[in-house]
């Protein structure tokens, strides 16, 4: 059955599964922002494999993904985008037609392993790095971040 899955699509799937395993060495990272930034990371590492470009799914989507309410996947979403783990690229207040579309940035995603106590492995940093690799013809621009003030 594996003899299938084409040999990118296998390492996307050993990366965030091996993702997965080093999240669970995390102190205070909830169940479901684990189960989120899984399926953020494989879900944008197959886009880079179908061309590129950043993704855009809905709250309700990620909370399927983190298993909970809209209102803790967005909790958990913003708490990625603070961390610079996930990156805005357009749409960035979303609402109803207009989904965020965002991107993984694979240094902020290092840091955050780093500084939750995850611990990453460099196999893992390095099936990371691959997997979030875009495409040379897709050129993302992130958003500006607004000056609170």
């Amino acid at each position: 059955m594996s003899d299938r899955i084409p040999q990118r699509e296998r390492e996307v799937r050993d990366a965030v599964n091996h993702l997965r395993k080093t999240l669970e060495r995390a102190k205070n990272v909830p169940v479901s922002m684990e189960r989120q930034i899984c399926q953020m990371v494989g879900a944008y590492a197959r886009r880079q494999l179908r061309g590129g470009g950043p993704i855009y799914p809905g709250m309700k989507k990620m909370a399927e993904w983190g298993q909970v309410t809209t209102r803790q996947a967005r909790t958990n979403y913003t708490a990625l985008v603070n961390c610079l783990v996930v990156v805005p690229v357009q749409h960035e207040r979303g609402g109803k037609g207009n989904a965020t579309e965002w991107i993984i940035d694979y240094t902020g995603l290092k840091r955050w392993l780093v500084h939750v106590g995850a611990n990453p492995h460099p196999t893992l940093l390095d099936k990371l790095s691959k997997a979030l690799e875009r495409p040379q013809k897709a050129k993302v621009i992130p958003l500006q971040r607004r000056k609170s003030g």
